[in-house]
């Protein structure tokens, strides 16, 4: 190759390298242009922050806008403390209804009716007492100290809970600021222990028994003509002879204490207590019942000199064991319908009041 030609084949490289160092190609600046285009793009997505005002536990579909202050305070059950002093003043009670729920115990509550002096007022504390004739509610209203309200009447309703925790069955006077009302509460809505609300009343005939002994106590009705006798064991309601029948009334109730149930159920009770006996009573002889109101095993009859039913409990974590004696089939006579009398009554009429 001649030096003319190789010379100018290096002066045209040369003049094209020079060309695409200092960017005076006619392709370039469109790449240019597009890149630098795109730069603010890139800039923007690599300078934003991560957001933070968004919990990454949010539930899908949350929006990520933050909630304005009104709304959060409007879902919080009491105002946010602040230090603005309060004024407290008996508020303006027109009216009080007693309300009863459903339940054991039954729950009571009260709808107070009032009126708010302005718009700065709202309900800021109640406060319950007992008065010898029953209940008294305080229900105050708290208002700004230091700021001014216009004066606005605004009626309000608000109900209170009330508590009647140790209340026996019967008619109480509830007042709310001087405002009264009546409480009324009947058997069957308050647990009671008292005999006179409990205790059957005896009928011409008959006599009603109260046994305390301890921290027991129960009460029960039997015929005028037997005799009732407390001893170390127990009671025992017993027969006596009478004039007027050809043949002396028999028939006799038996209430004793085992002792502290210790856990055992009415059935472990009797099978302890009937341990000689068990291999004498017959499977057929257990049933299961209640008596007073508590879950209890019969056993009848009882092998033995004399038959006998015999009823066995759990109540207030004592045992007990009730013997009715004899125990005399229908059609027996006219002694085992005396005594069946007395069973009936006594049966029907027991009661635990403590």
């Amino acid at each position: 190759m001649s030096k003319g030609v190789w010379g100018g084949r290096l002066a045209a490289s040369l003049d094209l390298a020079f060309l695409l160092l200092c960017g005076c190609g006619e392709a370039e600046p469109t790449v240019e242009g597009e890149q630098r285009a795109l730069l603010p793009q890139l800039i923007q997505i690599t300078i934003i922050p991560e957001p933070t005002a968004t919990p990454a536990v949010l539930p899908l579909g949350t929006s990520v806008t933050p909630e304005p202050a009104t709304t959060v305070t409007a879902t919080t059950p009491t105002p946010a403390p602040t230090e603005e002093p309060v004024d407290l003043s008996p508020a303006r009670v027109t009216a009080v209804e007693v309300l009863y729920g459903e339940g054991f115990p039954v729950p009571v509550t009260l709808e107070v009716h009032g009126v708010y002096d302005d718009l700065c007022s709202e309900i800021g504390r109640t406060v319950q007492a007992r008065t010898p004739t029953g209940l008294a509610v305080g229900l105050y209203v708290a208002r700004p100290a230091d700021r001014a309200c216009a004066p606005n009447e605004t009626e309000f309703a608000i109900e209170v809970p009330l508590d009647i925790s140790g209340l026996d069955v019967g008619n109480y006077t509830v007042t709310v600021n001087g405002v009264a009302a009546t409480l009324d509460l009947q058997l069957g809505m308050i647990e009671t222990h008292n005999p006179d609300l409990l205790c059957a009343t005896a009928s011409e005939g008959q006599q009603q028994a109260r046994i305390e002994r301890g921290d027991e106590a129960y009460c029960f009705l039997y015929p005028s003509d037997y005799g009732l006798v407390e001893d170390d064991s127990g009671v025992i309601v017993s027969a006596r002879q009478r004039s007027d029948v050809p043949v002396p009334l028999i028939g006799e109730v038996r209430v004793v204490s085992l002792g502290p149930a210790g856990g055992l159920t009415p059935r472990e009770w009797a099978e302890q207590d009937l341990a000689d006996k068990m291999q004498d009573i017959a499977v057929d002889a257990w049933s299961e019942a209640t008596f007073a109101g508590q879950e209890a095993v019969v056993v009848v009859p009882i092998p033995g000199d004399e038959p006998t039913r015999q009823i066995y409990l759990v109540h207030d974590g004592v045992a007990y064991r009730i013997t009715f004696a004899p125990h005399l089939p229908p059609g027996a006579g006219e002694q085992a319908d005396l005594a069946r009398q007395l069973f009936d009554l006594v049966g029907a009429t027991f009661v635990f009041y403590r």
